[in-house]
């Protein structure tokens, strides 16, 4: 239902819920704080720089549930005081959440006057100071512009700009991060919004609707007019802001399997990866975190957890050399972080240092630099999301009085923007300028290029009516149609899907998903009985397939479609195979009994794909079978194989069978078995035989040395000379036998952080389709994995509360339990108050020393296997 705009006095204000309803609310003049004593003061956070000190600006009772705050065009601050998110039963405070002004009047350095701006909204999310001194209010259904038109301290007139009509109700996932372009229009951001379907209207009625595309960002003139979506992909930006050299610049929350919490340049059509509607894990083949998949953007960097504010520092107000710094405020880890951006292509990445850390009661929300260079900060104080009574407002400052202080440059030097003149590229010529930067290595230009092209129309038509030979530039070409809105998106999706580029193919199922086109319906079915196609195209027509038969694509349900895939005899053995490798171990479906009958298949591919099942599950009556498996002769070597690496991961308990099988007559049965004997105790009757394989100098003897516990990696050329490396591994490598080494729960480990095919754990990259890269940065990944890490890898040095130090890549949050995987891809878990100290680590989590753990052989194996993944 369209709801026009409506200007109406303070005292006496309508507030429409969202769905029709309207309430009458009346605001109090002055509400002071009550007589109850306020509570003890707990410890100040902490401040890196010596010269900057954090004080105690205002606390609970005279302020508390602070979320955002701003200053005013008079210096006063402005904080959103909290009684909606969470309000638990009984509840004595307000009815509603109201913007409280806090004024220290006697210079003391302590708010000593607290008066109500406004009251009468529910959940309040974010707030900013237009500069024509009006108050703009985000809540999570609407964005109000207040007037206090008499200066009298109270909002005169609240004049809705934007409206967010949806049934989804949880407090912190609508509306948020209110920012302001050059000229005073206004961004701001959306959460997932839990993928409800919504319709976002301004004041001039311009409507978008959509659903479950996850989070975005929205611009619209300083009045609500225009409205338009910026950029989509985000799961919560919640916090942003727009610098004085026109970036852009958000916070985003996290997925809940997919860390960290990101910082990003937000840039215009730009997508970032996340879309709700695949699973809040995060880890669906349509969605990415990290610019993975094409046409999306990567992140600056990772930030800590639960950022609610991002600012860009101006001046030297405080001291550090802090101007053009961005600053961001860690929720759940305590601490005001601190980026200084460097410069990356046509975007940047951005290295962290120290600035403030507080302790467990220290819950930084809102953030915002007075004119004297100090810095207000918003403390919520506790983990609880439901309201407590607790809050503060924090100062930052300078220990040095304002006239002893250096002065920031005024004539900073600004940054290039090399994306500015590609947006704006005219259509005299454009396909010769547009055409190079279509297939940059660069992220950012490539994506503003198809965004340019997608405004070319002519141009655009031109090309799809004779599609380049490029199959690079045929992609961009997929996205940039996208972008323009085609007037039959399931005809232009089905053209794409004949293409013959893997890729193309990918990027037309995603469509079709995230457009639910049910018109291509036929296409799809016809492509899940392709035995020819790749895993993840696989996925990628099964998820279209859900879609369009109006089913959940959350992990459950797509794990219940790939089970009973796997088991429907009608169709072909290698869509089985592969739908059995997608089916989740841990399903309860998938049992012992179910495996070894898939195992007894005609089917080899699919008798292999259930024996590999059989190796990760974990019931321990597995090893039992894999045993039996592995010593039948009348079964298929492959299958014996991985029987044999399966039957390892029982450890000692294995160590009888694999011994006798360390004695077999198959060559390829003897090394498997005495991979499975890596690390095991020996007794000494069996030492000798395998002291003779040890002698014989064949091709087996490095493995019975390192079983022995003997040298084995020797004469080996340093880390850093990466072409002796590549001279070294070169030769013929196996590249099943490699697969073995890789899910080898005996040796490098390789599989408990990384999966390739569905198999494998989560915590590293995905190695898919790793065979794309060049083979010398495949030797450098395993030989020197501190050469290039990517952000959304960076593994944290951890300092406890007890003095250990530990290093892990965070895995997964709740709450205030932090889980992590060490270098060897063993979970460990923390509470953030038992964490002293946390900065980022300069070494990659993978260990330096993998390739000192597998022969030459394994070696070459492993990089040949790794080389086949495309």
């Amino acid at each position: 239902m369209h709801r026009r705009l409506v200007l109406f006095p303070a005292s006496s204000i309508l507030f429409s819920l969202g769905l029709g309803s309207i309430l009458l609310l009346a605001v109090p003049n002055n509400h002071r704080a009550d007589d109850r004593k306020p509570p003890p003061q707990t410890a100040a956070p902490r401040a890196a720089h010596p010269g900057i000190v954090v004080e105690l600006f205002a606390q609970a009772p005279d302020i508390v549930h602070p979320v955002a705050i701003t200053l005013d065009s008079r210096g006063r601050l402005l904080v959103i005081e909290s009684h909606t998110h969470f309000r638990p039963k009984g509840y004595q405070g307000p009815e509603r959440d109201r913007i409280r002004i806090l004024e220290d009047t006697d210079g003391d350095g302590k708010a000593d006057r607290f008066t109500t701006f406004y009251e009468g909204v529910v959940a309040a999310m974010d707030l900013a100071c237009h500069p024509d001194g009006s108050i703009y209010l985000a809540t999570r259904n609407e964005v109000l512009r207040l007037v206090d038109h008499d200066h009298d301290g109270k909002a005169d007139t609240a004049q809705r700009l934007v409206f967010l009509d949806t049934m989804g109700d949880y407090p912190h996932n609508g509306l948020c991060g209110l920012t302001f372009d050059h000229r005073g229009h206004l961004y701001f951001g959306m959460g997932e919004n839990l993928g409800v379907r919504y319709c976002l209207r301004g004041s001039d009625g311009t409507t978008i609707c959509d659903e479950g595309e996850g989070g975005n960002v929205f611009w619209c003139t300083a009045d609500g007019k225009n409205l338009r979506r910026v950029a989509t992909g985000f799961w919560n930006p919640f916090g942003m802001c727009y610098d004085r050299h026109g970036r852009l610049w958000a916070v985003d929350n996290d997925p809940d399997a997919m860390p960290p919490c990101r910082l990003l340049h937000v840039v215009e059509g730009g997508d970032y990866g996340y879309q709700f509607r695949y699973g809040r894990s995060g880890r669906h083949v349509f969605q990415c975190w990290n610019g993975q998949l094409p046409g999306t953007l990567p992140m600056v960097c990772g930030v800590g957890e639960g950022p609610c504010e991002v600012i860009r520092y101006e001046g030297a107000g405080l001291p550090g050399g802090l101007h053009g710094d961005l600053l961001v405020t860690a929720w759940a880890d305590h601490r005001i972080e601190r980026y200084r951006l460097i410069p990356h292509g046509a975007s940047y990445r951005a290295e962290r240092l120290p600035f403030v850390q507080g302790g467990p009661d220290f819950r930084p929300v809102g953030l915002v630099q007075a004119r004297d260079g100090s810095l207000f900060v918003s403390d919520w104080v506790l983990a609880n999301y439901e309201l407590h009574g607790k809050g503060a407002v924090w100062r930052i400052r300078s220990v040095q009085p304002a006239a002893e202080r250096p002065q920031a440059s005024a004539t900073e030097e600004k940054p290039e923007n090399r994306l500015a003149p590609v947006y704006d590229l005219p259509g005299e010529g454009a396909w010769e300028r547009l055409r190079p930067l279509l297939m940059d290595d660069d992220p950012f230009l490539r994506h503003a290029a198809t965004w340019r092209l997608s405004r070319h129309r002519d141009l655009l038509e031109k090309l799809l009516s004779n599609p380049p030979e490029s199959a690079v530039l045929r992609r961009q070409l997929l996205l940039a149609q996208r972008l323009a809105g085609p007037s039959d998106p399931a005809a232009a999706a089905a053209r794409w899907l004949r293409d013959d580029d893997a890729e193309i193919r990918f990027l037309a199922l995603k469509w079709i998903a995230d457009q639910n086109l049910k018109s291509c319906r036929a296409e799809v079915e016809k492509l899940l009985a392709d035995s020819t196609l790749s895993l993840r195209l696989f996925q990628a027509a099964a998820t279209a397939w859900m879609r369009i038969e109006g089913q959940g694509v959350h992990e459950s349900r797509m794990a219940e479609f790939y089970l009973a895939k796997a088991l429907d005899a009608a169709s072909p053995p290698a869509v089985r195979a592969a739908a059995l490798r997608l089916v989740p171990t841990t399903h309860k479906g998938l049992t012992v009994a179910l495996l070894e009958q898939l195992i007894t298949s005609p089917d080899a591919e699919l008798s292999l794909e259930a024996v590999r099942s059989l190796r990760d599950h974990p019931d321990p009556k597995r090893f039992d079978l894999l045993g039996r498996l592995a010593e039948r002769k009348d079964i298929g070597l492959a299958i014996r194989l991985e029987a044999v690496a399966g039957l390892s991961g029982q450890g000692q308990a294995a160590q009888g069978r694999l011994l006798a099988l360390a004695a077999s007559d198959a060559e390829l049965i003897r090394a498997e078995a005495l991979r499975g004997l890596t690390g095991l105790q020996i007794p000494q009757g069996n030492r000798e035989a395998i002291e003779a394989v040890a002698r014989n100098g064949g091709p087996l003897s490095a493995l019975a040395d390192r079983v022995l516990g003997k040298p084995f990696a020797i004469n080996r050329p340093p880390k850093t000379d990466l072409d002796a490396w590549l001279q070294l591994l070169d030769g013929p490598g196996d590249a099943e036998a490699g697969r073995r080494v890789f899910f080898h729960p005996r040796l490098a480990g390789c599989f408990k952080c990384h999966r390739v095919d569905g198999r494998g754990g989560e915590i590293g990259p995905d190695l898919s389709g790793i065979g794309q890269m060049e083979r010398p940065r495949l030797v450098q990944a395993l030989v020197q994995p501190d050469a290039d890490i990517a952000p959304a890898y960076v593994p944290w040095v951890l300092v406890t509360a007890n003095g250990q130090t530990r290093t892990g890549l965070l895995v997964r949050t709740y709450l205030d339990e932090y889980t992590y995987a060490d270098e060897k891809g063993d979970l460990f878990t923390l509470k953030t108050h038992d964490v002293a100290e946390s900065k980022p680590a300069r070494r990659s989590l993978m260990p330096d020393g993998l390739v000192d753990q597998l022969t030459l052989q394994e070696l070459r194996d492993l990089l040949a296997f790794l080389q086949s993944r495309r």
